[in-house]
């Protein structure tokens, strides 16, 4: 259906054409034409042949035209509105004299591949040398190719195709070619194939056959010649097209709006001032004839230079100059992109030639964006099979970077309904305009160019609307809350699913406050979801040619992430959309998504900044999979998500996952097992590897890739047997890009049942409500059972050094290390001693009487239990006694003894080696560290950190560029294949000091995390280096300290379940 509702402001002028204008028919056929000479291998005779799909004579007379029922038509303010005549119905109704078509004519075949057609390329080839073997000429578009065109006789193709192809004739003179009995092909080809069909071969097609058998039938665009232009004046530079005082008297005297005023309104003002980077061409969709002359006098009026050109598909409109209709969508286009170059794909209408038409535009890849004006309702359309026929047809537009736009018509609620020739009036939504990877373009009304759009619905027309009876809901449309009207009864969604609902975006469709256009001679007001599309598809052009990384391509996604964001504006007033009356006021605006408006209107300044983002490297970015523990031999569904570097996006980008053989296959096909769907991109396969591209991605959006998806399909089978399965992943930020090796690809640990629930494959987050709590929390980790520790070791909990150095002690006593204030023991504390400690056993209290007081002291007595005291003059002196204290250690961690970030590492170090830790006095040896070191020449000694390195040189230095990186090379000098680890936070000492000794005594490291933001590079590279080898971890320290995010991130490095709280 066309979708255009106009206002002739004058209706005395007579069409009539400008001689002065000039326009060139370019032919845009395939780019590849394949000669008998390709040595290809050959199908042979004796193979038996299976019928394949073809269209009926109904399917075949199924036409796209305007839905425009309705017409206001002036000759000055006041006049009174008409009807339009000469409206077309879906269905031509065909008249039955079949005749068998002679066997000399010549004809036309369409043969429409599947969509896995691009992974079976040998397949393809075969299929070409087939058709040629028979003497047939064999066009494809460009490759790998979605559809193959055939020439040669009736004869030819009757023999070939063992069919009998009769002539029949729609409503009007020209004859329909028709399959009597359904073609056959190879049974290794045929399920190669969707449908096959043919059409008289045009004398424009014959010709070009002809003459190109062994040459390319693309005409680059600097080739063609063809403007329709007179010699305008320059565009105003910074701006939208200025209007003529004509124009401007047409739009003043109607109350419609000029370019400017457009501009304006949606904020495209600011993207003419913006640098070009490259030329855009829009492809824009035609079923009718236009006057180039109209073409040239608006051109003239506004000063613009658009080069416009024909390409005739399946031979063209024929002759006349239209309805205007035409017309009216390139000015349209035109005067939002003033030097946009322009193609203009003009076929029959029918069925097989709006088939073609996408197919020719997919293929020809000569145009950034693509805008319709025209379609079927969905039921008529489904009869036909016309959407599962174009859906290729859109997915490849989308993998090329290719926008795809159009309206979604002008009958509200009921886009079925085209009086005089059919008064359908049930709820209905169009096609194309319904196809997922299509932008739905929606109808608004606005008065002032600084008013806010409400929804359209006046005598002349309302915003097509509504809910999709052919595709489910896309994930991306799943990002925000459906419109209440949605189920899953339209299109037959699987329990708890909905329907595809459109449209996406509305723009000024009213034809009251509509659009200024030339036609017939005469300026006229109109309006329409035509109009709606073609002006979106302009600003589309605006962002394209000022984007350096390559046209946005498929922005459907995108959209819905913008939704609630400045860059599309909400419209929450007007009328329901229901047009005829009697839909029960189906559609309503509302508040979010709504059938009547989609997300709102486009601030295209905002959403350029959504479309065109700034993108990273390839390979940037990183990739979390949930969830990252499962049992083998069991059915899950793994959600994989991508995000790129901060501050950067996606544009038309690339994202591959190989799934390992142990798995099930990837798959594409609903109801399959491994079935897989994402949020954003167009999902391929290839073998086991999922291919995500057209992937769109604004700065701090994500993607989610969801293998063995149960909405449509089933889960995934894990493997047999335990293992840390890594799926190998790769990016590129865009089309520009090759993809290139994620830094860390994500990984998923595979267990035996039961192994989880026994605390194996988990990071546990061991905390309190403050460091002394969190203290408790970890004794009670380590020791759980009463009376189970041998000694406690008590510190002062406001500073670090006593307590750092007591760690060694703690594991060489086997008991905890336990915080408290300086001056006096906690009940909490007095309690937890009292329950991990045997009456009588030792309490060590670290540190003299500053440290620990006598009443801290005099508490551990009256308690019942035997205080040592180990102390030095300061702190280097104390950490001294605790060496003495644990024997004679051969090994010893100099460490900072005035700053903690490089020190908290090495107590698990010390704890691993049966070592001691000793003090610097920062970048200088205390005189006690100095003594002892000089007692006990003969032992292994190790500087952690800067400083310490600096006060002994010749200790054996680990040193990083900061603490995070320090804290890494400790633990991979000392912990090359641990079976736990520990984390904690790097910006403050307490959590580290409890968490050393259980990390160290059940032999990993203590690793220092930042306490939010990204992990460090190293420190991700560690966690995946050792997460094969550790069976759980410890994160110690509350959200507070270590956010959620981050704890998040070192599970899925680690492959360990995150922690729950």
């Amino acid at each position: 259906m066309r979708k255009g509702a106009m206002k002739i402001m004058s209706s005395a002028a007579r069409l009539r054409r400008v001689t002065t204008a000039v326009l060139t028919l370019a032919v845009l056929s395939p780019t590849a034409i394949w000669a008998s000479h390709h040595s290809l291998p050959s199908v042979g005779k004796d193979v038996p042949r299976i019928p394949v799909r073809t269209l009926t004579l109904e399917d075949l007379t199924a036409t796209a035209h305007p839905v425009d029922v309705l017409r206001t038509t002036r000759s000055g303010p006041g006049d009174a509105t008409g009807r339009l005549g000469s409206a077309h119905g879906d269905t031509a109704t065909a008249k039955r004299s079949p005749r068998a078509a002679p066997s000399l004519r010549s004809v036309q075949l369409t043969i429409a591949l599947r969509a896995d057609a691009s992974s079976r390329l040998a397949e393809v080839r075969q299929l070409i040398r087939y058709l040629q073997a028979a003497g047939l000429s064999t066009q494809t578009g460009g490759w790998p190719p979605t559809t193959v065109w055939a020439n040669g006789t009736a004869g030819q193709i009757n023999e070939l195709f063992d069919a009998r192809l009769e002539e029949e004739r729609g409503n009007g003179a020209a004859p329909i070619e028709v399959f009597a009995t359904a073609p056959k092909l190879p049974a290794t080809l045929a399920p190669l194939v969707e449908a096959v069909f043919a059409r008289p071969s045009t004398r424009a097609t014959a010709a070009v056959v002809a003459a190109n058998q062994e040459a390319t039938l693309r005409i680059p665009l600097q080739q063609r010649s063809a403007t329709l232009v007179a010699q305008p004046a320059a565009v105003t530079a910074g701006g939208p097209p200025v209007a003529c005082a004509a124009a401007s008297a047409a739009a003043a005297a109607a109350g419609a709006h000029t370019p400017a005023d457009i501009a304006s309104h949606y904020n495209l003002t600011p993207l003419y001032a913006s640098a070009a980077h490259t030329a855009v061409t829009v492809a824009i969709v035609e079923f009718e004839p236009f006057d180039p002359g109209d073409i040239a006098s608006f051109q003239a009026c506004y000063g613009t230079h658009a080069s416009v050109t024909v390409v005739p598909v399946d031979g063209g409109v024929g002759p006349g100059v239209g309805s205007g209709r035409a017309a009216a969508d390139i000015e349209t286009v035109i005067a939002t992109a003033p030097e946009a170059n322009i193609l203009v794909y003009e076929a029959p209408g029918d069925a097989g030639s709006i088939y073609d038409t996408y197919a020719r535009i997919a293929n020809d890849h000569a145009a950034q964006i693509v805008v319709s004006g025209w379609g079927i309702c969905e039921p008529t359309a489904r009869l036909a099979s016309l959407p599962t026929l174009e859906r290729p047809l859109f997915q490849r537009m989308a993998l090329q970077g290719q926008t795809v736009l159009a309206a979604s018509g002008d009958t509200g609620s009921a886009g079925c309904y085209n009086p005089p020739n059919g008064g359908n009036t049930a709820p209905a939504v169009l096609d194309p305009a319904s196809q997922p990877e299509v932008v739905a373009v929606g109808g608004t009304s606005f008065a002032a160019a600084d008013s806010a759009d409400t929804s359209w619905r006046t005598g002349s027309g309302a915003g097509g609307g509504g809910i999709s009876q052919i595709w489910p809901e896309p994930r991306y449309q799943q990002l925000v809350s459906s419109a209440p009207e949605n189920s899953s009864a339209p299109c037959g969604a699987q329990q708890g699913s909905l329907c595809r609902q459109v449209p996406d975006i509305s723009l000024l469709a009213d034809p009251t406050h509509g659009y200024v256009v030339f036609f017939g001679g005469a300026w006229h007001a109109t309006g329409g979801t035509a109009l709606a599309a073609a002006t979106l598809a302009g600003g589309i052009a605006l962002v394209d040619r000022t984007c350096a990384a390559g046209p946005v391509g498929w922005i459907v996604p995108t959209l819905y992430r913008a939704a609630g964001s400045a860059a599309i504006v909400d419209i929450t007033q007007g009328p329901n959309t229901d047009f005829t009356g009697v839909n029960s006021g189906e559609y309503a605006v509302r508040s979010g998504y709504d059938l009547a408006t989609g997300l709102g209107y486009p601030n295209m300044a905002d959403l350029q900044a959504w479309l065109c983002p700034p993108t990273a490297a390839p390979g940037a970015g990183t990739m979390t999979v949930t969830p990252n523990l499962v049992q083998t031999d069991s059915l899950t569904a793994l959600s994989f998500r991508y995000q790129p570097p901060t501050g950067t996006g996606l544009i038309n980008g690339e994202i591959d996952i190989n799934v390992p053989g142990t798995w099930t296959l990837p798959s594409t096909q609903t109801g399959q097992a491994g079935f897989t769907t994402a949020d954003a991109g167009i999902v391929l396969m290839s073998g086991n590897t999922i291919v995500l591209r057209a992937v769109s991605l604004p700065p701090g959006a994500t993607v989610t890739i969801t293998y063995g998806d149960t909405n449509g399909g089933s889960s995934a089978r894990t493997p047999p047997t335990s293992q840390i399965t890594t799926f190998a992943a790769q990016s590129a930020a865009s089309a520009t890009q090759s993809p290139l090796p994620l830094r860390q690809s994500p990984a998923v640990r595979v267990l035996t049942p039961g192994s989880s629930s026994a605390g194996e494959g988990t990071l546990l987050r061991v905390a309190g409500s403050d460091r002394i709590a969190t203290a408790i929390a970890a004794s009670q980790l380590a020791f759980p059972g009463s009376a189970s520790a041998r000694a406690v070791v008590l510190a002062r909990s406001d500073t670090f050094p006593d307590a750092l150095a007591g760690a060694p002690l703690a594991a060489s006593v086997r008991g905890p290390l336990l915080l408290t204030p300086p001056t006096e023991v906690p009940a909490n504390v007095l309690s937890e001693i009292q329950r991990v400690l045997p009456q009588g056993s030792p309490v060590f209290l670290l540190g003299g009487f500053a440290a620990l007081s006598a009443q801290v002291e005099q508490q551990i007595l009256n308690a019942g239990f035997v205080a040592h005291r180990i102390q030095g003059a300061d702190r280097y002196e104390t950490a001294v006694q605790i060496a003495y204290a644990l024997g004679n250690p051969t090994t010893l961690l100099e460490v900072d003894g005035t700053n903690f970030p490089d020190a908290m590492s090495a107590a698990a170090a010390a704890i691993i080696t049966h070592g001691a830790l000793l003090l610097t006095d920062g970048d200088t040896l205390s005189a006690a560290t100095r003594t002892f070191l000089s007692t006990h020449l003969g032992s292994t000694r190790f500087a952690i950190g800067g400083p310490a390195a600096h006060a002994d040189p010749s200790s054996r230095a680990i040193v990083g560029t900061d603490r995070f990186a320090t804290s890494v090379l400790v633990a991979q000098q000392f912990f090359t294949a641990p079976s736990a680890i520990g984390l904690a936070s790097g910006a403050a000492f307490p959590d580290a000091l409890v968490g050393g000794p259980i990390s160290g005594t059940a032999g990993g490291p203590l690793v220092l995390v930042p306490p939010d933001g990204n992990l460090p590079d190293g420190t991700s590279g560690y966690f995946a280096s050792v997460a094969p080898s550790v069976l759980n971890g410890w994160l110690f320290g509350g959200p507070k300290a270590v956010a959620t995010t981050v704890a998040d991130a070192a599970a899925q490095a680690l492959v360990l379940l995150p922690p729950t709280n």
